[in-house]
């Protein structure tokens, strides 16, 4: 992993309370923002090189999440009330009006997902409870019922799925057609504790979709129709993964983490993903047993040791079997991770190299957006209250280069 340093281009640090999102206005310089002292605000930069307030609206209660369509420069900001508000903003970003409120939750909106296609978005809720509505009438199209509670989501036109991640780490596939019902099909275990955030890259080709985990690992999970045709992991930050941008004209990912790591993943690469791990009543390698394999610890006169997996391979072997540790970024491995000695000769032969560049934040940050246009991230730093904006070419220009 290379390390890159940053540039700051400017600063905005005039919020008491929690800076909820942040995202880079296309045509301005400028950033929109939404925090905890219930405000939307629009900043921009002027002559001077200082940020100001060209809008300032007054929420009705906290917001929880933005969505903002760049296209048709529709807001839609989810409260705590568990209301969606929508609102169209000027083309010269002096004006925000409010259009209609959604009304379908009972408690905070974790989510919301516009689909322009349709003119419809799609919502979801600590209270469990995914929902579609109509953006031309407001009224709601379809709700179902999770077991757990809600956090991110997204839809897939090619198959006409909503994916949500929930705080059991699973992924629920919906399918939604003819925009009546929302049902049912799979649920997946992907991570070790809550899904932050999900994204979706699409084309007519293929869907893949990134989670982004407490567990501190990104999931890269290929669609096929209704299911994951294959999944693998990037591992690469060490505390959970708080936020993620995906920059299509780079191809690559910007991922932020709790602590304090700005990543930057190229996902041209192809990454094969690790063995499957397997599972047996003795190491692979010395056939000691394990210690829940009483008849082989009696016959060999031994004590059992614990179960632990290569990585690499999948075989299930011992702790002397597997005491080494290497990078596998071929795999999505950029950290040291445990691998057998078979599979360590292998990997140092192979001589694979780096996909992934970070710069380490100034400050703990809890939301990212980048502007590959004007090659600017915009982050936000949570309570701390402060928005940076940063210059991005060191983190998208960035080639891979040798772990």
């Amino acid at each position: 992993m290379a390390v890159v340093k940053l540039e700051l281009n400017g600063e905005i640090n005039n919020y008491d309370e929690n800076v909820v999102a942040a995202q880079a206005v296309p045509s301005e310089d400028g950033v929109i923002c939404i925090s905890d002292d219930k405000t939307i605000k629009v900043w921009i930069r002027r002559s001077t090189g200082q940020y100001w307030p060209s809008i300032c609206y007054n929420l009705p209660a906290r917001p929880s999440c933005m969505s903002f369509n760049e296209d048709d420069l529709q807001i839609f900001v989810g409260l705590e009330s568990g209301v969606v508000m929508e609102f169209k903003v000027a083309e010269d970003y002096n004006k925000l009006s409010h259009v209609k409120n959604y009304a379908g939750h009972t408690a905070k909106v974790t989510c919301v997902t516009y689909i322009s296609a349709n003119q419809q978005i799609v919502t979801c809720s600590s209270d469990r409870c995914v929902v579609c509505f109509s953006c031309q009438s407001g009224t709601m199209l379809a709700a179902y019922q999770h077991i757990s509670f809600c956090t991110s989501l997204q839809y897939d036109r090619r198959s006409s799925t909503v994916l949500v991640g929930d705080t059991a780490g699973n992924i629920l596939v919906l399918l939604w057609k003819n925009s009546k019902s929302l049902n049912k099909i799979a649920i997946f275990k992907k991570h070790d504790g809550t899904i932050n955030e999900l994204l979706l890259m699409s084309d007519d080709r293929r869907s893949v979709l990134l989670s982004a985990g407490q567990d501190g690992c990104i999931g890269v999970h290929q669609l096929d129709d209704e299911a994951f045709k294959s999944s693998l992991k990037l591992t690469g930050h060490s505390e959970s993964v708080l936020s993620m941008h995906y920059c299509a004209d780079h191809h690559r990912l910007l991922s932020i983490g709790s602590d304090k790591l700005i990543a930057s993943w190229d996902l041209k690469t192809h990454r094969k993903p690790p063995g499957e791990w397997r599972e047996s009543d003795a190491c692979e390698v010395c056939s000691t047993p394990f210690y829940w394999n009483f008849k082989l610890m009696i016959e060999k006169k031994v004590l059992g040791v614990r179960q632990h997996h290569c990585r690499h391979c999948g075989r299930a072997v011992c702790m002397s079997c597997s005491n080494q540790t290497i990078q596998i970024p071929n795999m999505g491995f950029e950290q040291l991770t445990r691998v057998c000695q078979a599979c360590h000769e292998t990997v140092l032969n192979e001589k694979q190299k780096s996909q992934m560049v970070f710069s380490v934040l100034p400050l703990a940050c809890n939301y990212v957006h980048c502007d590959e246009s004007k090659e600017l991230i915009v982050t936000s730093s949570g309570k701390l209250g402060v928005i940076q904006i940063w210059n991005a070419k060191s983190l998208l220009m960035m080639g891979s280069s040798p772990s």
